[in-house]
């Protein structure tokens, strides 16, 4: 779940520019069974690079951009936590199970979910993971500390549980 997945990698160079898709895959220790999930980054070109489980289908995630806070050239203009709910969110696995995942008609085209838009993603019925920001927790770090331990004392702070 770290960033968009180059899909096809044919067009990996315009997809990690302007997908918001990242996949969430939910692995079930004692079946083997696995879900997967789409979800939203706030925009495209972004990564996750933190998540701590709150229960089997809440999460924290920590979604940042590629700079370091303090820069003077390319200062961090995203580091955000969101609470992520998995609760009715659409389960995106390709049963075929084909190298490319789960292929959906948009715009008269067949496309991989990192191909489609936001609005070709909702408009073929699948429900993201909700998300939900928080002021205490986002904005810029004073200093490059973007570990879960942190996302917990962040957590504390809102009510999570």
């Amino acid at each position: 779940m770290q960033s968009s997945l180059d899909n096809p990698s044919s067009a990996r160079a315009r997809i990690r520019q302007n997908s918001r898709v990242t996949r969430l895959l939910v692995f079930e220790i004692a079946t083997g069974r696995t879900e997967r999930y789409v979800y939203l980054q706030e925009k495209p070109g972004l990564s996750n690079s933190d998540i701590h489980a709150l229960s089997n289908t809440q999460f924290v995630v920590l979604e940042r951009d590629g700079e370091f806070p303090n820069d003077p050239d390319a200062p961090a203009q995203v580091k955000r936590f969101y609470r992520i709910d998995l609760t009715g969110a659409t389960d995106v696995s390709d049963p075929a199970n084909a190298p490319g995942g789960l292929m959906l008609e948009a715009s008269g085209t067949m496309k991989t979910l990192e191909q489609m838009t936001v609005a070709e993603i909702l408009a073929a019925g699948i429900v993201p993971a909700a998300r939900a920001s928080t002021s205490i927790c986002s904005g810029k770090w004073p200093n490059a500390l973007t570990t879960s331990r942190k996302a917990l004392r962040c957590s504390a702070t809102v009510g999570w549980p």
